[in-house]
């Protein structure tokens, strides 16, 4: 069976999430991909299959994922504080484990399925030496600025031991319209020195720089999701198929909303 790459290309005019855009680029210059992400697809459904039919337990927990954030900068706003940094990870882990204050806007229909994953992210405390950190790492780099996979070589932990967030200035948009915010790169498809995610300065956590956007660090939240092997709800659109999201808990969305979150939307 034959898939087209632009079956993810959903692309919004306003600011948005890259990843589909991103994804695209990868798969045209590998098209093998394709098979990767199906494969992955269809492993995650086994498990889920085993998991509900009670064949398999859930591990004990939380699983730790040490993760660092390279402040990539030019001296400007974009060399966000420490504390801007702290603040999304308590965003992170809150939304990652269901203790977000906004949980309680869960819809009814949903509430037997909402779940904490048993992950937890933490700011590293070794650096790939065995050197102490606070898991924050500043380079002084041009790349910042319209920033794409490039800006990622100029600082990098192995991802087999580390979760990469590269904080930059601007993302390239790829000549669209609009303003990206983030993009992810998919598990298992790609290589390993470009693994983790990117994400615009003023995006991370909710103060400081990122104080008036109204994001409350969610753009990070999204993409870590991306990261660990989520497609978007309205990818393959109402009839989803294999490229649709594939996960139960959420139903299938028909296309990307330019502005907002309607809640309560079934478009499908």
């Amino acid at each position: 069976m034959l898939f087209s790459a632009a079956l993810f290309n959903a692309k919004a005019q306003d600011a948005h999430c890259g990843f589909d855009e991103h994804l695209d680029r990868m798969l045209a210059e590998d098209p093998s991909g394709i098979q990767i992400i199906k494969d992955r697809q269809e492993r995650a459904l086994e498990i889920n299959r085993q998991r509900l039919s009670g064949d398999v337990e859930r591990a004990g927990g939380p699983r730790i994922i040490p993760t660092v954030f390279h402040v990539v900068h030019q001296g400007g706003n974009e060399n966000i504080s420490k504390e801007q940094i702290e603040d999304q990870m308590r965003i992170l882990n809150e939304d990652f484990s269901r203790t977000n204050p906004d949980a309680a806007q869960t819809r009814a229909e949903f509430l037997p399925v909402a779940a904490n994953p048993n992950v937890e992210f933490r700011l590293a405390q070794l650096d790939p030496q065995g050197n102490c950190t606070d898991g924050i790492v500043r380079v002084w780099s041009p790349l910042t600025y319209n920033a794409t996979d490039d800006v990622k070589s100029v600082s990098y932990w192995p991802s087999a031991d580390y979760f990469n967030v590269w904080v930059v200035a601007t993302i390239d948009n790829d000549g669209e319209q609009g303003i990206v915010l983030g993009y992810a790169q998919f598990p298992g498809f790609g290589a390993a020195a470009t693994d983790g995610v990117v994400v615009r300065s003023n995006y991370i956590g909710g103060i400081g720089t990122a104080a008036s956007n109204g994001s409350v660090g969610r753009t990070l939240t999204h993409e870590v999701g991306h990261w660990l092997g989520l497609l978007h709800t309205f990818q393959g659109g109402c009839n989803g198929g294999f490229f649709g999201e594939t996960i139960d808990d959420t139903p299938p969305v028909a296309a990307a909303t330019e502005g907002g979150c309607p809640h309560n939307a079934n478009t499908c």
